[in-house]
């Protein structure tokens, strides 16, 4: 961002619900802040505004900026490095300059992995700690920029959850959200995005659910559904979208509707994708129905990019940021063309 560039403090007034639908299309910076080792420590380069000019010409409105804080607290009081606050910023102006949105979480950090009732008061400690420095910091920014309370909240490698770990972040998300609301000025009324237990779309987990009891925020969704198709790299899995797999993301957006939507509480698909089996058809037929089908309820949908066009693990790449173009056009367009 140029020296002279000053972020926008308008707050327009939208509910939740029309703020969410003006998401529209989005993308997450991944596997870049929320790194071990820094911002290039999974090998990514470092984050550019061409990167975030790019993603806009090409009809993204929104970024999520997954960040990792607890590798750069200067303390035993969890107080983040003002230099690593100031970069976070200037990731998140970068967005802001082109009129997008931008998100803002805690991503990664180790108590993302303690939901469970041994670890509640430490990790209500840590989030207030860490919530009340990054919502001070941006008390003053618009609407645009929403915060996001915790990514993938579980109990160690638990991705099934029980009734104590869903008490557990229903608490931390109940005692976050006031936190937040404390601090003031646009913090008032920011949106605050709350995740289900993994962020996940199961049902268990979405009826495990409480929702804080406030008018701005939207609930938080990981959803790389049906699984084995859109994430699973393991040798034999399915590599092509079908009848049975679009009727289960209609039912689970359904689902989703029913339980949030319908009773006025929006629904932010914060990470999609669908890994790359040498099958560009069918990732773009599935792009297509999923981005559609979660418009139709209002949700908006972020495409997980990990920066991966190689050969092995999740092959999630969408933006090549090393050299600036979409290697697989088809797939922005079958976003645009979902939302559409």
């Amino acid at each position: 961002s140029p020296a002279d560039y000053t972020h926008p403090t308008e707050m327009r007034g939208l509910s939740a619900m029309d703020l969410v639908k003006d998401m529209k299309i989005g993308w997450n910076l991944g596997n870049t802040l929320e790194s071990v080792g820094g911002e290039t420590g999974w090998g990514n380069p470092v984050t550019t505004k061409k990167m975030f000019d790019t993603l806009k010409a090409a009809g993204f409105n929104t970024v999520r900026i997954p960040v990792r804080w607890d590798e750069n607290y200067i303390d035993a009081n969890y107080t983040i490095d003002p230099a690593y606050m100031a970069r976070v910023e200037t990731v998140v102006n970068y967005a802001l300059a082109n009129d997008m949105y931008a998100i803002v979480n805690i991503h990664h950090n180790k108590f993302q992995g303690q939901f469970d009732e041994a670890h509640k008061a430490a990790i209500i400690n840590e989030g207030t700690i860490v919530w009340t420095q990054i919502a001070n910091h941006f008390k003053d920014y618009s609407d645009k920029l929403i915060f996001d309370t915790i990514n993938q909240p579980r109990h160690e490698e638990d991705w099934v959850g029980t009734s104590e770990y869903f008490n557990v972040l229903n608490e931390y998300n109940a005692k976050i959200v006031p936190v937040i609301r404390a601090t003031g000025e646009n913090n008032a009324k920011r949106l605050i995005m709350v995740p289900t237990y993994c962020a996940s779309s199961d049902y268990p987990k979405v009826a495990g659910m409480v929702v804080p009891n406030d008018p701005n925020v939207a609930v938080s969704i990981h959803a790389y559904i049906p699984y084995n198709l859109a994430l699973n790299i393991a040798p034999g899995t399915p590599t092509t979208f079908g009848d049975a797999d679009a009727a289960f993301i209609d039912k689970t957006f359904r689902m989703l509707n029913n339980t949030f939507v319908k009773k006025g509480i929006p629904v932010i698909i914060g990470q999609f994708a669908i890994t790359d089996k040498d099958n560009l058809q069918d990732r773009i037929n599935f792009t297509k129905f999923y981005v559609s089908t979660a418009t139709a309820y209002g949700m908006p949908c972020l495409w997980w990019d990990n920066n991966n066009f190689g050969s092995t693990g999740e092959r999630l790449g969408l933006l090549n940021r090393k050299n600036l173009t979409f290697p697989y056009p088809e797939l922005v367009q079958a976003m645009k063309d979902g939302f559409n």
